[in-house]
């Protein structure tokens, strides 16, 4: 979870992956000390009032659910491609699934997968 704490138009942000109460409230504080500690910006950082998240059908079950053999297929179709390209690949595959929930003291409550 990314913990975001605005003060006086300086913006900190930590992270935790415990939900407990003192876990959270320690990251907290931490995001506030790194907010405390930023220079002042021109345009301040503020919370938003509103957003609005569209509906997406960005959800792929495939990929949500992928095994290592199934990346490890996807890079060997991806190489096959490239072979006599005159190109060189690197890098990594990874997938994964999220769910992007914002909530903040504006009132704003929005959730989407």
């Amino acid at each position: 979870m990314w913990i975001r704490v605005i003060v006086d138009g300086r913006a900190g942000i930590a992270l935790t992956n415990r939900f407990d109460q003192d876990s959270l409230a320690s990251a907290a504080k931490q995001a506030e000390k790194i907010a405390r500690n930023m220079p002042q910006s021109n345009v301040p950082v503020t919370l938003p009032s509103e957003i609005p998240l569209a509906d997406t059908l960005s959800f792929d079950e495939f990929t949500a659910r992928a095994q290592p053999y199934d990346r490890a297929e996807t890079l060997r179709r991806l190489f096959c491609r490239a072979q006599g390209q005159s190109v060189e690949l690197s890098g990594a595959l990874s997938t994964s699934e999220n769910t992007l929930c914002i909530v903040n003291t504006e009132g704003v409550e929005s959730y989407q997968t």
